[in-house]
């Protein structure tokens, strides 16, 4: 189970920081992004990836669960760059979705 949470809290976490990126932004938004845009989008980007990566290792240890996170963090970047490459309007109503479930996902267990 958590290994699902943290792929749906990293997924939105690669979105944000794609969206810091000249070229990606400009797939998923049409445009370049702004100074403050790269700021804003980097931040809570890697914020929802070490968030991700407490969950594993809290879940199934320090070795284990940092190589759980690596293998989460492959396939969603493998799903973020077909994403990318085939539909990128999708990638941000994606990553809400995402992002809700895994929250949703993380607040239930918490319960």
């Amino acid at each position: 189970m958590t290994a699902w949470i943290a792929g749906a809290l990293i997924y939105p976490g690669l979105v944000l920081l794609a969206l810091a990126m000249e070229r990606h932004a400009g797939q998923i938004r049409g445009q370049l992004p702004a100074r403050r845009t790269v700021l804003a989008c980097r931040t809570p980007g890697a914020a929802l990836l070490a968030f991700a990566l407490a969950l594993c290792v809290q879940a199934a240890g320090v070795s284990v669960g940092i190589a759980l996170w690596l293998g989460v963090i492959t396939l969603a970047a493998l799903g973020l760059g077909l994403v990318l490459a085939y539909a990128p309007a999708l990638a941000r109503p994606a990553a809400v979705v995402s992002l809700a479930a895994g929250l949703l996902g993380w607040l239930a267990g918490a319960a």
